[in-house]
């Protein structure tokens, strides 16, 4: 993906990810390339960036995703933006906030004019999820 954006969108994509496999479902990781596509969408559409940086980072509990880009940034629109630059999630782009959510995300955008945005996503990996479910199994 990374390849083709670079060739179709003529966006610099730089991808930083684990040299291991993330212990990711399926579906996990199907959800993590929509929103790294639309992020980089994002950029070139309304951003005109030139360059993006995709970072995949994975602990045994989280998987998180950083895309930040050299666009133009967001407008503080309704003031969905704070002093920090930091967007209202409410605010954060529909298709990332809804995928975000249903993986059990938190989400978090920054973005200063003329600065660009980035994009944080951490979500459980699916051994804590698994976890999770025996431990609440256990504890009934």
């Amino acid at each position: 993906m990374a390849r083709d954006f670079s060739v179709r969108e003529r966006l610099r994509v730089h991808l930083s990810r684990p040299s291991e496999d993330c212990a990711l479902a399926p579906r996990t990781g199907y959800e993590l390339t929509q929103i790294v596509r639309e992020a980089l969408h994002n950029a070139v559409r309304h951003g005109r960036a030139t360059r993006a940086i995709v970072k995949v980072a994975a602990r045994p509990s989280h998987v998180y995703l950083v895309v930040r880009d050299n666009g133009h940034g967001f407008h503080n629109a309704n003031g969905a933006v704070d002093a920090d630059g930091f967007l209202a999630t409410q605010a954060a782009p529909w298709s990332i906030r809804e995928r975000s959510e249903a993986l059990g995300g938190s989400l978090s955008v920054w973005t200063r004019p003329g600065c660009g945005a980035e994009i944080v996503l951490t979500i459980p990996t699916v051994g804590r999820a698994a976890r999770q479910t025996v431990e609440r199994r256990i504890t009934a």
